[in-house]
């Protein structure tokens, strides 16, 4: 398996049931936090920072929300750890349909932290990259199905860096076009 090659950090989906989840995953070898029944992890990977957020509001309603709780988790996480750049990665997109509900207060937080460099989420089944005021928004290829025959299926490699982050699609069913494609993303400063 993968995991003895390499680290493995999962975030609950749409379709994940969190006692389930958090009784699976209990052990890591990373600090982990529960706040109202949300779990939270914080990986050092090299130079970056990844912080894992729980967006899963109910199993199978296709909106999730990180909650007051979880917000203020991050502010707090967010102040007190050093200066590296920090990757956060939830299920659930900030923008569009079945977006996160509450998207805007996450925002406000993490705007003016300028270490927060990436948001990574997946849950559209849609492969793509955006940016919202310099944080760049990483949208995953769906692992299982696609619903648009021109999105790929598959799964991406990151290579992540100090000052910039590299993103290697790697494209198994549906459009294997870009597969191979690296996009390279320079951090906010």
């Amino acid at each position: 398996p993968i995991a003895h090659e390499r680290p493995v950090h999962l975030a609950t989906g749409n379709h994940d049931d969190r006692d389930n989840f958090l009784h699976a995953f209990q052990k890591s070898n990373h600090p982990s936090w529960v706040v109202n029944g949300k779990r939270m992890l914080a990986v050092n990977a090299g130079p970056v920072k990844l912080i894992i957020l729980d967006s899963l509001l109910f199993v199978d309603l296709p909106w999730g929300r990180l909650g007051n709780g979880q917000r203020a988790w991050l502010q707090t996480y967010l102040r007190a750890c050093d200066e590296s750049p920090v990757v956060l990665m939830l299920h659930h997109p900030i923008f569009g349909k079945d977006a996160l509900w509450d998207a805007k207060s996450l925002l406000r937080l993490i705007k003016p932290s300028r270490k927060v460099k990436a948001i990574v989420h997946g849950h559209s089944h849609r492969f793509g990259f955006g940016q919202w005021e310099g944080i760049h928004l990483i949208n995953l290829p769906a692992t299982g199905y696609n619903m648009d025959g021109d999105q790929p299926v598959g799964w991406v490699e990151a290579h992540l860096g100090a000052e910039e982050g590299l993103f290697t699609l790697h494209a198994l069913e549906g459009n294997t076009r870009p597969n191979g494609h690296t996009t390279r993303l320079r951090w906010r400063t």
